[in-house]
């Protein structure tokens, strides 16, 4: 570009000035010839182009490389966090006296530290005399550091940090319970911990059921890593999540893995009914089929046989007598259908005084109820000559003796139609079926019992809708009816619970789901995963293991909020929610690799030392000003004062010729 311009301007010069002399005066013409030598002389340097060299004497500080460590595990607080005992490391190696200049270097990530990869990646030309490697020797590469830093040449000298025990770290890594666990009992469960806090003279354990504490426990050392028993007290039957947790200490590595989730089966003793029937009858006979589906029931049936119909299947025995009040002992529900009652003074002592459950199911009224029919909630009407059907009446679905919701209102929709043989009116209580002009199902309570009115007929086509539609609508109906007139709560039947509720990328998740129905084994299960846009990332099936329980494993899923819903038979029947989060590879070891460090050193011939005993280093790093020749090179055909003095050299003439008139 120089070069160009130079001769750019001489050729402009050659064709606008005269060659001649002729009209200047002598020293002019002296003038005008030594600024075209001048001009000449650039010339030729600048088409020539030659090259100078020369050799100089410097004297440069000494030269280190300090690579420091910044990967995920140097947050790790053994108490203090190692990054900033690094960095603190740092600021003492420039501080120090003695003439040295440092080139500081970082190595690692989030995912991981590779040493080698970041000691043979280093640039030692020139005059480095070392490298001190600061960092707590995590290494998630598989290439050997040791063999990387002999190759450099140089020594490597190394500044451990971090404790070889690790930061506090305590996490359960099992939890077993009896199964099933058996209901109105306390029962043991089998706790496994691990421990990496050696400081830790105990560890404390507290077990909750949702939001119940149900015990807490303290466990020697010697529990570190062995399944110890702690006695828990009674659950409620049905399916539920038990949750182990140890609480966080200050400086707690990881969290997560304090809690373990377990879903377990409580059984129970099943549920003592007893069906009271004035005739067979086909209603009566599909109800305790219902009743009977439920594993959690124990149905006892007697039917009192008169002249009006032969139909006798499904009950356990017959007569003409009503049992007497001895019978009853245990019983916690009565269903009476369509028989007349025992007197009313034992009804009064079931179930004002004892809590028994009472279903009056009598829809014509045939039978007079005595002194306590004023007790039920519905108060009969005068029976009509006719039946009247009665398509899909409201009812309140929601209710806990309709199931809580298991009915769904286009599964009401799809029942037959009921009858009704008399209108009764509402005394008292809760209306669940009908309008209150023309209730059909109401219940309520008496002292310490519930009590509830039906006056339906025909239900015996719900179980033939239900077998046709694949729905169990009416087995829910009359298992709920009961189980809420006994009252006990309604049990759930299914519950899934992942066993970490945090996780890495990478880890497996899994999911522990226990079921007490025996009534729909040929039913799918499955968990459906949900992302944070409500986007299905997983379907999970759920495999029944030879325990009869059920497990369901999937491959790790990026960081992220995720909901699940377990599905049995693509009904929802449990959900929850659980995180995946981003963590460090070397987040699972945690323990400063020290004998690392010091075979790094060992093998490029340096030192190790700890950041206490720095100073030690510090004395041993070469310092001073250190001499050294180095050639330079200049190239003045391509220095702009080539150019300045051509231009120079032909304004000057120019400028001459001006002022002598020549121009």
């Amino acid at each position: 570009m120089i070069a160009g311009l130079t001769l750019l301007v001489a050729a402009a010069a050659a064709l606008l000035l005269p060659r001649s002399f002729a009209g200047l005066d002598r020293p002019t013409r002296w003038t005008v010839a030594a600024a075209r030598t001048v001009a000449a002389f650039a010339l030729l340097i600048v088409a020539w182009d030659p090259t100078l060299r020369w050799r100089e004497v410097q004297e440069e500080p000494i030269a280190l490389v300090a690579l420091i460590d910044r990967s995920g595990s140097m947050s790790i607080a053994d108490p203090m966090p190692r990054a900033e005992i690094a960095d603190r490391v740092l600021d003492s190696l420039r501080a120090a006296e003695g003439t040295r200049v440092w080139r500081v270097e970082e190595i690692g990530d989030s995912t991981g530290t590779d040493l080698a990869g970041a000691l043979s990646r280093l640039d030692l030309t020139g005059e480095v005399k070392g490298v001190v490697l600061i960092s707590d020797g995590a290494n998630s590469a598989t290439e050997s550091p040791e063999r990387a830093a002999a190759a450099l040449g140089k020594p490597v000298h190394t500044v451990s940090i971090g404790s070889p025990l690790g930061p506090v770290d305590s996490r359960i890594s099992g939890l077993r319970c009896p199964d099933p666990v058996p209901w109105n009992s306390a029962f043991a469960a089998r706790l496994t911990i691990s421990s990496r806090d050696a400081r830790r003279e105990t560890i404390v354990a507290k077990f909750y059921w949702g939001d119940s504490l149900l015990a807490t426990t303290s466990l020697p050392p010697g529990s570190n890593s062995e399944e110890v028993a702690i006695e828990l007290p009674p659950l409620p039957e049905g399916t539920q999540v038990l949750r182990a947790e140890i609480p966080v200490q200050p400086g707690e590595l990881i969290a997560s893995n304090n809690t373990w989730n377990e879903a377990v089966r409580v059984s129970s003793a099943p549920m003592p009914v007893l069906v009271l029937a004035g005739a067979p009858s086909p209603d009566v006979a599909t109800s305790l089929r219902a009743l009977r589906s439920d594993p959690g029931l124990d149905v006892r049936s007697v039917v009192r046989i008169d002249e009006r119909s032969a139909l006798r299947e499904g009950f356990d025995h017959r007569s003409n007598a009503l049992p007497s009040r001895s019978d009853l002992d245990g019983i916690e529900v009565v269903l009476f259908a369509g028989a007349p009652p025992i007197e009313p003074e034992g009804i009064a002592h079931l179930v004002a005084e004892l809590g028994v459950g009472l279903i009056v199911w009598d829809a014509s009224h045939r039978y007079p109820l005595g002194r306590f029919s004023d007790r039920l909630p519905l108060a009969p009407g005068p029976p009509a000559t006719k039946s009247r059907a009665l398509s899909t009446p409201p009812a309140r679905l929601d209710h806990e003796a309709l199931g809580g919701g298991s009915i769904s209102a286009a599964a009401w929709r799809e029942l037959p139609p009921a009858s009704s043989a008399s209108i009764a009116s509402l005394r008292s209580g809760e209306l669940l079926i009908g309008l209150h002009d023309d209730p059909l199902l109401a219940v309520g309570n008496w002292g310490r019992g519930r009590v509830a009115s039906l006056a339906l007929e025909g239900t015996w086509r719900w179980e033939l809708a239900s077998s046709r539609t694949g729905r169990s609508t009416a087995r829910v109906f009359w298992t709920s009816l009961a189980r809420w007139a006994s009252g006990r709560a309604r049990t759930k039947k299914f519950s899934v619970a992942p066993i970490r509720t945090l996780l890495s990328p990478g880890d497996s998740l899994r999911f522990d789901a226990a079921e007490t129905s025996k009534s729909t084994d040929d039913a799918s299960r499955m968990v459906r995963v949900t992302g944070a846009n409500q986007e299905i990332v997983a379907r999970i099936p759920l495999t029944r293991t030879a325990q009869g329980r059920y497990v369901g494993r999937a491959a790790g899923l990026p960081p992220g909020p995720y909901d699940y819903t377990a599905l049995v038979d693509s009904s929802p029947a449990d959900s929850g929610s659980f995180v995946v989060a981003r963590l460090d590879r070397e987040m699972q070891e945690t323990r400063a690799r020290l004998d690392m460090m010091r075979n790094i050193a060992v093998a490029a011939g340096g030192i190790d030392v700890r950041p206490d005993a720095l100073d030690s280093l510090i004395s041993s790093l070469p310092t001073g000003l250190e001499q050294r020749t180095i050639t330079r090179r200049a190239r003045p055909g391509r220095s702009r004062f080539m150019l300045v003095l051509v231009a120079a050299s032909l304004g000057l003439e120019l400028w001459l010729r001006r002022r002598s008139g020549l121009l």
